[in-house]
């Protein structure tokens, strides 16, 4: 895998988008030219903890880091394919293409669940997006933003490093206003809704991405 072959031109403090509006006139920007910065550094102290509660880490963002003792070109090779997701996956089996770059499978985390799945890979930011969604193919809202790095130029020890985000989406929310195609397969009462299991997102993403780990290290690991 190459970096990109056209870098970009030089840039412009003059092309920034600024609107003519100086940052130091918009209130609550905290900047080194303001007269009281270091009593605003100070401040520093006052806003880190020594702990923090589930809700305060993962309310409105799941995120998970591993660390894959694997070349870099060869986890983004895998993990690219949608068809990888019936093997790191926890609970995703069964895909099959339906067309349209859509694919459908099963979860098995609920009892009769279909899935869609959509992958959108870009190769040269190593960015794989996995748009799904529980049901229904009219709006992927489950996404799954993925990040990969080389691990020697972030950690300083050969491999890579996946970074692995997703958001709360409103439709996670039982309670929250959905079209048809959402609210009504959320009502089902012969199973939990897939947001009924947000609080245990990230030790699913820390199972899953520990199985890719697991998966990649015994297949094409560097060691």
């Amino acid at each position: 895998m190459t970096r990109s072959s056209h870098p970009r031109p030089p840039q412009s403090r003059e092309s920034l988008p600024t609107r003519g509006l100086d940052t130091r006139a918009i209130p609550g920007v905290v900047v080194c030219e303001m007269p009281n910065f270091e009593q605003e550094v100070r401040k520093l102290e006052t806003m880190v903890k020594p702990s923090y509660t589930a809700e305060e880490v993962y309310g409105t963002c799941c995120n998970h880091v591993e660390h894959i003792e694997a070349p870099l070109d060869l986890v983004m090779e895998y993990a690219g394919n949608v068809y990888s997701l019936e093997e790191f996956s926890a609970t995703v089996r069964g895909i099959e293409y339906v067309g349209g770059g859509l694919y459908k499978g099963k979860d098995v985390l609920a009892p009769d669940t279909d899935i869609f799945l959509r992958l959108d890979v870009y190769e040269d930011s190593r960015v794989i997006d996995t748009m799904c969604a529980w049901d229904q193919p009219h709006e992927l809202w489950m996404r799954y933003h993925w990040r990969l790095f080389d691990a020697l130029e972030v950690l300083g020890k050969p491999g890579t490093v996946l970074l692995w985000n997703n958001f709360r989406h409103p439709y996670y929310d039982k309670a929250s206003p959905a079209p048809a195609y959402v609210s009504k397969p959320r009502a089902r009462t012969d199973r939990m809704w897939v947001g009924d299991f947000w609080r245990l997102f990230p030790a699913a993403h820390a199972v899953e991405a520990r199985n890719l780990k697991l998966i990649m290290e015994r297949r094409c690991g560097v060691r």
